[in-house]
């Protein structure tokens, strides 16, 4: 599919679980907060920080890590049997997209 002069093969997909909705559950508006910085400079330890501080204060939290999405739900131990298997799924150099 071609866009312009763009090469593009995504498609919208119209959520029934909307923002609004999702405001009217949590009974508070949504919002992401992205921190951005150089390899091992405390972007997790400052997220999780913020992320207690919210949860005291009632909002519904998650972080959302890099280092956690590529290493799988299971965390390590996927990751290890992924690789011992010969099928590592995702590295360092794969961008998150």
């Amino acid at each position: 599919m071609k866009e312009g002069n763009l090469e593009t093969n995504t498609v919208w997909h119209h959520a029934t679980v909307t923002r609004s909705r999702r405001n009217d559950l949590n009974t508070h508006s949504s919002f992401v907060l992205w921190f951005t910085g150089l390899s091992g400079s405390g972007k997790s330890t400052l997220a999780h920080a913020v992320e207690e501080e919210l949860y005291k204060s009632g909002y519904r939290t998650f972080v959302l890590d890099g280092d956690s999405v590529r290493q799988g739900p299971l965390g390590r131990r996927e990751l290890v049997a992924r690789h011992l298997l010969g099928r590592l799924w995702w590295s360092r150099t794969q961008p998150l997209r």
